[in-house]
């Protein structure tokens, strides 16, 4: 087909959305710092319950409680690559 974007173009504008797409996602986590968000609770890693909140964010939790499959009102503490909080 004539007139194709060349693929380095094209490489280089598919990496810089994939940044932007972080910066924006970082951004917005960064902004439920100090909020109070529903969490649904879906597994265990080590220490820390996983889940995620109604926005699709990822949120852990360091508890021994068993709230797997529970969703739980949790205070947004700090964000590190992902979203951790405590109970509410």
């Amino acid at each position: 087909m004539p007139n194709q974007v060349n693929d380095h173009i094209k490489h280089d504008r598919a990496n810089r959305l994939l940044a932007l797409s972080k910066e924006l996602n970082r951004d917005f986590a960064l902004k439920q710092i100090g909020k109070s968000l529903k969490v649904l609770f879906e597994k265990r890693d080590g220490d820390y319950l996983i889940g995620h909140a109604s926005d699709y964010l990822k949120v852990k939790v360091k508890t021994d409680r068993d709230m797997i499959g529970e969703i739980v009102d949790i205070r947004i503490d700090k964000y590190d690559g992902i979203l951790e909080g405590s109970v509410v």
